[in-house]
């Protein structure tokens, strides 16, 4: 009878545990299905032909260039850019515009640098809301 009752027992301990085991598993699926998943949302914002953009200019030598805009962000966006010359002495303003773009469209505008008079070494500057990209050129 006491080899009854011991067998009895380890049933009763194997079925806990196996009871602890499917609620811990099951826990641990409910807690990952309710853990957000690390979606990375981003803009992309980059100069076409980036390794060609001139670091000297000619006074009035006209300078075309791209900029390209991809919204990798989760849901439509509304963009407002402003492409500017940083000198030492002043902001010129070249450009400013808004543009809404959905998800995962992309687009690209073309603007002209010309300088008419030697600033010294100036940033030319495209923001996109909070971004900013740009490239340092010097007006001979």
């Amino acid at each position: 009878m006491g080899t009854i009752k011991n067998m009895d027992l380890k049933k009763n301990v194997l079925m806990y545990i196996l009871v602890l085991m499917v609620l811990s598993l099951s826990f641990l699926v409910v807690v990952l299905l309710l853990i957000p998943k690390d979606s990375t949302s981003l803009t992309e914002l980059y100069f076409e032909d980036n390794e060609n953009l001139p670091s000297t200019l000619n006074l009035g030598q006209e300078y075309p260039f791209g900029v390209t805009i991809h919204n990798l962000e989760e849901e439509a966006m509304l963009y407002n850019i402003k492409v500017y010359l940083e000198t030492s002495e002043e902001t010129v303003d070249i450009n400013s515009f808004s543009l809404k773009l959905g998800t995962g469209e992309t687009y690209t505008f073309d603007e002209v640098l010309m300088i008419q008079e030697s600033t010294g070494e100036s940033r030319l500057v495209v923001s996109v809301n909070e971004d900013e990209i740009y490239f340092w050129v010097n007006a001979i």
